[in-house]
């Protein structure tokens, strides 16, 4: 994926989703920085229950077979992307720049969080270990606090917690 693509086992891996960046070997194309990951763009920050977009960036030249792409994001940010509705994506894209919807689960714990993609020829893989071809890349990823709306909705109007409430004068605060 991207300009830069590099020999990765999936193993190196931490919080700032530059363990890898260390260790290029084989690439092919221009690594500036030794940064290999340049093939996904991630929103600034993810917000809980809204549709974000990835996109993910195809070269060409890139593979002369099909190639597949698995991704995970960490919403829970336990460290690992095992847990259920952390695989955001698994398809086979052609050469060019595809555009991937993500929502985050309303629960997603917020802060700092990692997303992986894998880039392979089989396809279907899990979020670490060997693979016969590929590449993978990791990012770093913010997720927003949900933000939870307390207001009460009565005849038309709302009551927005402050008093008097429901049963005085009307607390319309839109």
């Amino acid at each position: 994926m991207g300009s830069c693509v590099d020999a990765d086992d999936g193993t190196l891996e931490n919080n700032a989703a530059d363990a890898d960046d260390e260790s290029i070997t084989q690439s092919i194309g221009s690594c500036p920085s030794g940064n290999d990951e340049d093939g996904v763009f991630l929103p600034g920050a993810i917000e809980p229950g809204e549709i974000h977009t990835v996109t993910i960036s195809m070269p060409v030249g890139e593979s002369t077979e099909p190639c597949i792409v698995d991704g995970w994001i960490d919403f829970n940010a336990d460290g690992d992307w095992l847990d259920p509705g952390e695989k955001i994506h698994s398809a086979q894209l052609a050469v060019g720049s595809h555009q991937i919807p993500v929502t985050a689960p309303i629960g997603a714990a917020s802060g700092a969080t990692c997303a992986r993609f894998r880039i392979s020829t089989a396809g279907g893989l899990n979020p670490d270990g060997a693979a016969a071809d590929g590449e993978v890349e990791d990012y770093a990823v913010t997720i927003h606090s949900a933000v939870v709306d307390r207001r009460i909705f009565y005849d038309n109007s709302y009551w927005d917690g402050n008093d008097p409430g429901p049963s005085g004068t009307a607390d319309d605060a839109a």
